[in-house]
């Protein structure tokens, strides 16, 4: 009998028409035996190929829910099990939408059902009201060329909580500093950002981001110098007396400064099984004070001439040193969208994410801004990560799900590998490694940075 129910099998994948004599109870026994083998593959192509046909009914669609579960696709396990609890409000049914929606990442999505349908899911372990996590971070990012650019320590203290059912809110306080051969910054940045759940897979996420900036520059510059005074001679000769100086002016500027900058965004998203839509507005705004003094010297000679005839040369040299204020106030207004997609990978469901923006300042320049960015998760212990970027010489503020950063430099590309290790008590630590590679170190040279973080997340 299993042999015969094999051979249908084939005869079913091979080609394109389906029994319709006895069709369910055909489907309902091969659908069965594939389940009971756990032949999630095998029931997958079956089960799809069997709803082209409108054959559909509790069991085979609980079987498929099963086999995308099993195959770590949760937007399939979601949409079948979907399917199954519209015909029977069953328990399986029920916590099949919940841990397909949980294991998506959507913990809003998977709360709120549970909250409608408790007594069937009876679910009673899920994440409370108001219930939160610290994440402390500690890293450092080192320059493979510290002629271009110095080493950067990076310190951060995170808090992701959950106001109300339907709402993630994470605030950050970063510290960050840096010393180059240029000079060196100071920066204290504070990131708020909101992750509301409306209907219908509808999400609104409002970010707030400031970051002070104190900073100091300095550089080096060596200009052509010239001078030309002519006066006429005393009485009683008639003609003129003419200074031609030649030479270069070596100045050497020091340029300290504090820099704020205001990005406020307002993101809207529309997720659609494993495929999520979304657009972020944003302007950013930045307000920038700074000293520049200048101490100067001049190298010279000056050829001194009466009615054009050079009658005599002698060196020339100056010193000195000036200072001025500058404040610069621009503002940057940048629109564009997402577009993130699920890819279903046995046991490690794939994550990317293309953004796309136009940004442009108060003096009309504009520039375009793409990125690329994935996440790989293995068993929720090793995640590969990746992110590439294409943008022009504008600061692009790019909120990338709570990971927030401006791009104030053309980041090339970014790959990391993320560790995490086994929880202890209340603490999880994790392990991340990051290779990047920036444009913007001195002379606008790019700059490889590899770079170690230390996470320690607490539950509070």
């Amino acid at each position: 009998m299993r042999l015969l129910i094999i051979i249908l099998f084939c005869v079913f994948c091979g080609v394109s028409a389906f029994p319709q004599k006895n069709s369910i109870a055909f489907c309902d026994s091969v659908s069965n035996s594939l389940y009971e083998k756990n032949e999630w593959q095998k029931l997958i192509k079956f089960g799809n190929n069997a709803t082209k046909h409108k054959i559909n009914y509790y069991d085979l669609d609980f079987r498929l829910e099963q086999a995308y579960f099993y195959r770590s696709i949760f937007s399939g396990a979601e949409k079948y099990s979907g399917k199954a609890f519209k015909i029977y409000e069953t328990k399986e049914a029920a916590q099949g939408i919940y841990y397909s929606l949980l294991y998506s990442g959507l913990d809003i999505e998977a709360k709120l059902f549970n909250n409608k349908y408790i007594s069937i899911t009876e679910i009673k372990n899920v994440t409370k009201k108001g219930a939160s996590c610290i994440l402390f971070n500690f890293g450092d990012r080192m320059s493979a060329n510290q002629k271009v650019a110095g080493d950067m320590f990076y310190t951060d203290i995170c808090r992701i909580s959950k106001p109300k059912d339907n709402t993630n809110l994470m605030q950050d306080l970063i510290y960050s500093q840096q010393y180059n051969p240029t000079g060196d910054f100071k920066q204290i940045e504070y990131f708020n950002s909101i992750q509301q759940f409306i209907k219908n897979g509808w999400y609104i996420k409002p970010s707030f981001h400031y970051a002070l900036t104190f900073y100091n520059n300095s550089s080096l510059d060596s200009i052509p110098y010239s001078d030309s005074v002519s006066k006429p001679l005393p009485f009683p000769a008639i003609g003129l007396s003419t200074v031609k100086t030649f030479g270069r002016q070596n100045d050497i500027n020091s340029i300290p400064g504090m820099l704020h900058s205001l990005n406020i965004a307002f993101g809207i998203e529309k997720r659609m099984g494993a495929v999520t839509i979304g657009i972020e507005p944003a302007i950013q705004i930045s307000y920038n004070t700074n000293q520049i003094n200048t101490k100067y010297s001049i190298n010279a000679k000056s050829d001194s001439f009466i009615n054009g005839y050079k009658i005599l040369t002698y060196p020339y040299s100056q010193t000195g040193l000036y200072s001025y204020n500058t404040t610069t106030i621009g503002n940057i207004v940048q629109i564009g969208g997402t577009l993130s997609y699920i890819f279903p990978i046995k046991g490690s469901p794939l994550f990317s994410k293309l953004s796309v923006f136009y940004l442009l300042d108060n003096n009309s320049n504009s520039a375009t801004a793409i990125n690329f960015y994935t996440l790989l998760k293995i068993k929720s212990k090793v995640w590969l990560h990746f992110s590439y970027t294409s943008k022009g010489t504008l600061p692009w503020a790019n909120n990338n799900d709570g990971q927030y950063y401006n791009t104030f430099v053309a980041l090339n590309y970014r790959y990391g590998l993320t560790l995490q290790f086994k929880p202890l008590k209340k603490f999880s630590p994790m392990l991340t490694f990051q290779n990047e590679k920036d444009s913007g170190g001195q002379g606008n040279n790019s700059v490889i940075y590899n770079s170690f973080y230390l996470t320690l997340k607490y539950n509070l």
